[in-house]
């Protein structure tokens, strides 16, 4: 029996994001997975993602993943527009993303479906924050 590959869809997503001129011209290289502690604390480190593994449903067909993300798009204080300019650039890339394109040298993408996009501000300092939502089905081969 062969061993199971299971997609990394946080990072596959993440590598990806930081190859789109859209996105990097906000946000430069700030797309985590999760936010450290110690970068969420510097102010100029805004706008930043953070990308987290909601559900994942791979079930009989492994080595596909359909893997729900949250993409967590943080705005500098009073900023809203930082946030908001972060996540309609993600929204757009990922609605473009076509079947097929890898991601990664191992991940490709099959598909994006139920995008949305969310304000969500913090509940403690109401740091500007869009929430991107995406469920993207991606496929793990062999480079």
């Amino acid at each position: 029996m062969s061993p199971v590959v299971v997609v990394n869809a946080e990072a596959a997503v993440r590598d990806w994001l930081l190859t789109r001129p859209a996105v990097t011209a906000i946000v430069q290289n700030a797309i985590f997975i999760g936010v450290p502690a110690e970068i969420s604390r510097r102010e100029g480190a805004y706008p930043l993602v953070g990308v987290h593994r909601l559900f994942s449903t791979v079930g009989a067909y492994l080595p596909v993943d359909d893997a729900a993300l949250q993409l967590d798009c943080w705005g500098p204080m009073k900023s809203q527009k930082a946030a908001s300019a972060a996540a309609s650039a993600i929204a757009s890339e990922l609605w473009s993303l076509v079947p097929n394109t890898a991601l990664t040298a191992d991940v490709v993408a099959k598909g994006v479906h139920d995008l949305a996009t969310v304000w969500g501000p913090d509940p403690v300092s109401d740091r500007p924050r869009y929430i991107v939502t995406a469920t993207v089905t991606l496929l793990a081969v062999t480079p």
